[in-house]
């Protein structure tokens, strides 16, 4: 095919391993059903090769751990020492994350080599080894769960979740058995307590990067570099790239895009309808899929089979909600540019300064829906829509149980419906009063509402209730 496969069709195909990449406009191509993402005999081996990396990760920490704690040679003191500042990290990355624990070890190491210098001086010696095998141990720990986890992760996005804890299991059992063997009792007697707590400490090591691993796939911001690096190696072992391709229009539904490359493209009105592993597609760092809510809104377009109807202030610029589901949806504040919403049913949907330029509403319903402040301009196209009255304010209050609620208060028109057409003759007429009169001071909506709402004989309340 040419450089420019403009409506190609690739729906039912498969597609792993293609490179899209330098086919550098590809919108309006249909994909729907296709199975996208990295080749069979690939994502098998890079499986293997991680799981056995799981495993040697393992092993060669027990194997670093025993020698350290031999050479304590049983001596409290420093095993005091070393296994309080290797406890204060490993506290410390749960609760604070990577830099948090880095930190807080790196104050106690300040603090122990301070007051080592008078105790040497002393004659006091003891507590040398201590600080540093305890210094020595932190660095061995932090390099393990870092590679441990972003292992686990790797594994987790190249296939299904049952493989980590196989995984896991492996490492911890192989472990066990190969300690004693490559460090047999009988050729350096350690201190009778060095083989399990060399186990132990490589067991709670591991399980901190499996903990980590599963919080970065939970999307917790305090590891979420672990997910976006293995998401971006994954990306790019043989996997099908739209690196840097325009996609506008394109239509993914029902396709299967896990570990597909779609950085630098473009996805303004891209259709993910019931797309499958989107979550481990590689996508630009601030596009509206990196939001979990706004992924499960553009793949399932039916705010009813999600938990929340909140979109407040989110940014879903050039999202695909054609003939999505958004009745009672919450939107304020939301950038909504260049978005499609054809055939979109907004009825009782709260638009208050949600911004609106350049958004396709063709069809849309938007009956009982809030415009308060809305900004609209003559880009918003506005053509078929279907609206038997709005309001024109909302407010916010809470209930006696401490309830928080919204009210669409001002309806227009209070006492009929909107004829045919008038609804959207009235908004392009705000519109253009608003630019002949516009002012510093004059928001978008302020003209609409004087427009539409004009000679409203009351107010009237639409309770539009948000968790």
């Amino acid at each position: 095919m040419s450089i420019q496969d403009n409506n190609a069709n690739f729906s039912d195909q498969d597609i792993r391993g293609k490179d899209f990449s330098k086919k550098c406009d590809q919108n309006n191509n249909k994909f729907l059903h296709s199975k996208a993402g990295i080749k069979s005999i690939y994502n098998y081996s890079f499986t293997i090769l991680f799981s056995l990396l799981g495993i040697l990760i393992s092993v060669a920490l027990a194997t670093s751990l025993l020698p350290t704690l031999a050479n304590l040679k049983g001596n409290l003191i420093p095993i005091l020492i070393a296994s309080s500042m290797l406890a204060i990290f490993l506290f410390s990355i749960t609760k604070q994350g990577f830099r948090g624990a880095l930190l807080a070890v790196g104050i106690v190491s300040v603090i122990s080599l301070i007051l080592m210098a008078p105790l040497l001086r002393a004659g006091e010696r003891t507590i040398v080894p201590g600080v540093f095998f305890g210094m020595f141990g932190t660095v061995m720990a932090f390099g393990a769960i870092v590679m441990f986890a972003f292992t686990i992760t790797v594994l987790n996005v190249l296939s299904s979740r049952w493989v980590k804890y196989v995984v896991m299991i492996l490492s911890i059992a192989l472990m066990v058995v190969s300690v004693p063997i490559i460090f047999p009792r009988n050729t350096k007697p350690p201190h009778q307590l060095d083989y399990p707590i060399t186990i132990l400490l490589t067991g709670i090591i591991l399980s901190i990067g499996f903990y980590i691993a599963t919080r970065s796939l939970r999307r917790d911001s305090r590891f979420d570099s672990i997910r976006l690096a293995a998401i971006a190696f994954c990306s790019r072992c043989y996997s099908t790239s739209f690196r840097g391709v325009d996609l506008t229009n394109a239509d993914f539904t029902g396709a299967m895009l896990r570990n597909v490359n779609f950085k630098g493209a473009n996805l303004t009105k891209t259709r993910f309808y019931n797309a499958q592993d989107i979550e481990y597609a590689y996508i630009d760092e601030h596009h509206f899929l990196q939001n979990l809510k706004a992924q499960q809104l553009a793949i399932t377009l039916d705010v009813n089979k999600l938990s929340d109807k909140n979109f407040n202030y989110l940014d879903l610029e050039g999202i695909n909600l054609e003939s999505a589901n958004l009745q009672g949806a919450s939107f304020i504040g939301a950038n909504l540019k260049n978005a499609n919403l054809k055939n979109a049913d907004l009825s009782g949907a709260n638009l208050k300064q949600a911004q609106l330029v350049g958004v396709d509403l063709t069809g849309a319903t938007l009956t009982g829906a809030c415009i308060e402040d809305w900004g609209i301009t003559k880009t918003t196209e506005l053509k078929d829509v279907k609206c038997d009255f709005i309001f024109l304010e909302s407010k916010e209050e809470y209930d006696k149980n401490g309830l928080f609620s919204i009210k669409f208060q001002q309806q227009y028109p209070n006492n009929r419906k909107f004829e045919e057409g008038e609804f959207i003759k009235r908004a392009y007429l705000a519109w253009e009063k608003y630019e002949e009169n516009k002012t510093t001071t004059m928001n978008f909506y302020a003209p609409v509402q004087n427009a539409i709402g004009q000679n409203y004989g009351g107010i009237h309340n639409y309770d539009n209730s948000t968790n």
